[in-house]
């Protein structure tokens, strides 16, 4: 295992997914280039952030490298899932946009930066009503999981 640097924001983000965005695009071009793992709740919050990633990063232009945009969760083709193991192209950047999946099912080579914000989706029973609903819950343990895939895999 390899040291990790655990990092929280000094105050809850407004929008959590706007948030991951900025912190992709700020990783991209101020850090060492090496993959990037950032969780979501579920499918509709990965499409939503790879269109602005796309869409910031065609913006961009050739004024940044290349950014590789690899989601994953359980509804996605089985040949899609197979791109998050491809080996990033030189001068890129492999960005995987996951649900929970990723943090104890799996592990990608080359991850070094891994944004949990901590929220997943949990079926939760109500007693008093007698029914079922899907709630969203901050947890604690998340960053300790997600960090796995950096710690497997340290700096490249």
């Amino acid at each position: 295992m390899y040291p990790v640097d655990i990092l929280y924001t000094p105050n809850p983000e407004e929008n959590y997914l706007h948030a991951a965005v900025a912190m992709i695009f700020q990783i991209h071009t101020t850090q060492p280039k090496a993959d990037i793992l950032v969780f979501f709740i579920g499918q509709d919050e990965i499409k939503a952030s790879q269109e602005n990633l796309e869409e910031k990063a065609r913006a961009l232009g050739n004024k940044i490298g290349e950014v590789m945009i690899c989601p994953i969760y359980a509804n996605l083709p089985t040949k899609m899932h197979a791109k998050i193991f491809e080996s990033t192209p030189d001068g890129a950047q492999k960005v995987v946009l996951a649900t929970n999946i990723a943090k104890t099912l799996i592990t990608i080579d080359g991850v070094v930066y891994v944004f949990d914000p901590g929220f997943v989706k949990q079926n939760s029973y109500n007693p008093c009503t007698g029914m079922e609903s899907l709630v969203f819950f901050l947890t604690l343990s998340s960053p300790s999981l997600s960090v796995g895939n950096g710690t497997r895999q340290g700096a490249q």
